[in-house]
Protein backbone atom coordinates (compact mmCIF):
# COMPACT_ATOMS: atom_id res chain seq x y z
CA UNK A 1 0.00 0.00 0.00
CA UNK A 2 1.71 3.20 -1.25
CA UNK A 3 5.11 1.55 -0.83
CA UNK A 4 5.03 1.53 2.98
CA UNK A 5 5.22 -1.42 5.28
CA UNK A 6 2.98 -2.35 8.18
CA UNK A 7 5.42 -0.98 10.76
CA UNK A 8 5.58 2.37 9.02
CA UNK A 9 1.79 2.49 8.71
CA UNK A 10 1.39 1.84 12.45
CA UNK A 11 3.94 4.58 13.23
CA UNK A 12 2.04 7.05 11.04
CA UNK A 13 -1.20 6.07 12.78
CA UNK A 14 0.32 6.61 16.23
CA UNK A 15 1.72 10.01 15.23
CA UNK A 16 -1.68 10.94 13.79
CA UNK A 17 -3.39 9.98 17.03
CA UNK A 18 -0.92 12.05 19.04
CA UNK A 19 -1.31 15.10 16.81
CA UNK A 20 -5.03 15.05 16.18
CA UNK A 21 -6.47 12.93 19.00
CA UNK A 22 -10.23 12.59 18.80
CA UNK A 23 -10.34 14.72 15.63
CA UNK A 24 -8.46 12.07 13.63
CA UNK A 25 -11.57 10.64 11.87
CA UNK A 26 -12.64 14.15 10.88
CA UNK A 27 -9.17 14.97 9.55
CA UNK A 28 -8.96 11.66 7.67
CA UNK A 29 -12.37 12.28 6.07
CA UNK A 30 -11.35 15.77 4.97
CA UNK A 31 -8.07 14.46 3.58
CA UNK A 32 -9.93 11.76 1.65
CA UNK A 33 -12.29 14.34 0.14
CA UNK A 34 -9.31 16.49 -0.84
CA UNK A 35 -7.51 13.59 -2.52
CA UNK A 36 -10.70 12.66 -4.39
CA UNK A 37 -11.09 16.23 -5.68
CA UNK A 38 -7.51 16.21 -6.92
CA UNK A 39 -8.06 12.87 -8.69
CA UNK A 40 -11.20 14.17 -10.40
CA UNK A 41 -9.42 17.35 -11.46
CA UNK A 42 -6.53 15.36 -12.91
CA UNK A 43 -8.98 13.15 -14.83
CA UNK A 44 -10.67 16.24 -16.25
CA UNK A 45 -7.35 17.72 -17.32
CA UNK A 46 -6.29 14.44 -18.90
CA UNK A 47 -9.60 14.20 -20.75
CA UNK A 48 -9.26 17.79 -22.02
CA UNK A 49 -5.73 17.12 -23.27
CA UNK A 50 -6.80 13.91 -25.01
CA UNK A 51 -9.70 15.77 -26.67
CA UNK A 52 -7.33 18.45 -27.96
CA UNK A 53 -4.93 15.82 -29.31
CA UNK A 54 -7.76 14.12 -31.20
CA UNK A 55 -8.70 17.41 -32.89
Amino acid sequence: MFGIGMGEFILILIVGLLLFGSRLPEVAYSLGKFVRKIQLSLQDIKSDIEDEIRK
